[in-house]
């Protein structure tokens, strides 16, 4: 039984750190899902939201399907204008966006720290996430 604690207990804290920081400002505004996957962070002029997803099997649909480009460290990222709010989607195995009605520097600083946050989120094996409630 200690032994079944211990593992649980090894279980939580390896993930809860690894559960992505978003920028200093942006506040967590909760959905109405108690899992968490419909909530965002904003700071009222830009927002996150993440999905805890296992999108796709298959790299060649995302990008041909979705839109998607692939980075050299098989990342992949996506840009666009939908429904009148700019967006900028990084896929990793899940997915996390970037929108805004705004496409001035602020959204491209957001768009660079979020690549970079999850290229260095794939280097250190870390989960973005909390595992997934299927």
């Amino acid at each position: 039984m200690k032994l079944l604690f211990y593992l649980l207990l090894l279980f939580y804290t390896a993930n809860a750190p690894g559960q992505i920081p978003f920028p200093k400002g942006f506040q967590l505004v909760k959905g109405e899902s108690s899992s968490g996957k419909d909530d965002i962070y904003t700071n009222g002029r830009y927002t996150f939201q993440a999905f805890r997803t296992g999108w796709l099997e298959h790299d060649e649909d995302l990008v041909k399907t979705y839109g998607f480009h692939q980075t050299k460290d098989s990342l992949f990222w996506s840009t666009g204008k939908s429904e009148g709010f700019y967006f900028y989607k990084v896929y990793n195995g899940d997915l996390v966006q970037l929108y805004s009605l705004y496409n001035d520097k602020g959204f491209s600083d957001y768009s660079k720290w979020l690549l970079s946050t999850m290229r260095k989120y794939r280097r250190s094996a870390k989960f973005l996430f909390p595992p997934r409630d299927n």
